[in-house]
């Protein structure tokens, strides 16, 4: 009797299952830090409680383009606005979510006076969580980035993974018909 060799090497799959749980491990115990150390000062936005954006400059700026969401009675603000919004679920570590950033900010800068802009961390549980009971999501956050889009506190349209600007933008018209 003879035996075929698998062509997967299991001891191979093994030693990667390793590196990717410790991997894991690692990033869980020591991501709170790394993000604290990250963590930009906080001013004052008109659209929400809680917007973190850079105060470099002298100018104390009221407002801001996309607002990050850092408060849960700032998702009861979203709910009940009357205006189209949209928000964005990102994590730091996310590559497409960096790479949609700056497009979100330029849109978000656009559309400023029609359309309120939000973002959400993912790694603010509660935050999400409740951002899930309150029904501005279909369903749990499972991919990133996800974008979801509001018209009076209902999704009008959920969009997950990477998208490209005018995609985005095309999003935007036809959904609030812009």
């Amino acid at each position: 009797m003879s035996y075929k060799k698998s062509s997967t090497p299991w001891s191979l799959l093994a030693l990667v299952s390793c590196a990717v749980i410790a991997g894991i491990f690692y990033f869980k115990t020591q991501k709170p830090s790394i993000i604290n150390a990250m963590q930009e000062p906080k001013i004052d936005c008109a659209s929400c409680s809680s917007c973190t954006k850079n105060q470099s400059s002298n100018v104390v700026s009221t407002e801001c383009s996309v607002c990050e969401i850092m408060d849960l009675k700032d998702l009861t603000t979203i709910k009940n606005s009357e205006k189209p919004t949209i928000i964005k679920f990102y994590a730091e570590w996310c590559g497409p979510c960096q790479t949609l950033a700056p497009v979100f900010e330029k849109l978000a800068a656009q559309y400023k006076d029609r359309i309120n802009f939000y973002s959400i961390n993912v790694n603010q549980e509660e935050i999400v969580n409740q951002a899930d009971a309150l029904g501005l999501t279909e369903g749990k956050v499972m991919y990133l980035p996800t974008i979801v889009l509001l018209q009076n506190g209902a999704i009008k349209e959920q969009v997950t993974g990477g998208i490209t600007e005018a995609e985005l933008e095309a999003k935007i018209k036809t959904t609030f018909k812009i």
